[in-house]
C-alpha cells in the first residue's frame, strides 16, 4: 500500500485508507496574534475577577491565566479562531 504525500506552503497532507490528514504549520504572523490575544483576553478576565472577594482572587487569576495560556497556545480550534477574528479584522472596510 502506498502512501501518497503532498507538500504545500501551509503543511503536508497525507492520504490514509480513504480518509485525508494534513498537519499545520502556523507562519509568524498567526503566531504573532497568540500573544496578543491572550494578553486582551487576560486584562479583561483580571478586570472581572477585581471585584470577587479577596479569597477567591488569586485562585481564580492562577486559574484562569492557566486555562487561557492553554487555550491560546495549544488549543488548535481555539488559535483558529484567534487567527479568523484577526484576519477578518484587517479585511474590514470602515465605510463613511
Amino acid at each position: 500500500m502506498t502512501q501518497n504525500i503532498l507538500n504545500a506552503e501551509t503543511g503536508e497532507y497525507k492520504t490514509k485508507g480513504s480518509g485525508v490528514s494534513f498537519e499545520l504549520k502556523r507562519g509568524e504572523a498567526s503566531w504573532a496574534y497568540f500573544p496578543l490575544a491572550y494578553n486582551i483576553l487576560l486584562t479583561i478576565v483580571v478586570g472581572i475577577i477585581s471585584f470577587a472577594g479577596n479569597l477567591y482572587k488569586i485562585s481564580a487569576l492562577i486559574i484562569v491565566s492557566l486555562g487561557l495560556f492553554y487555550l491560546c497556545f495549544f488549543g488548535p480550534s481555539f488559535r483558529n479562531k484567534i487567527v479568523g477574528l484577526f484576519s477578518k479584522s484587517k479585511e474590514f472596510v470602515e465605510k463613511s
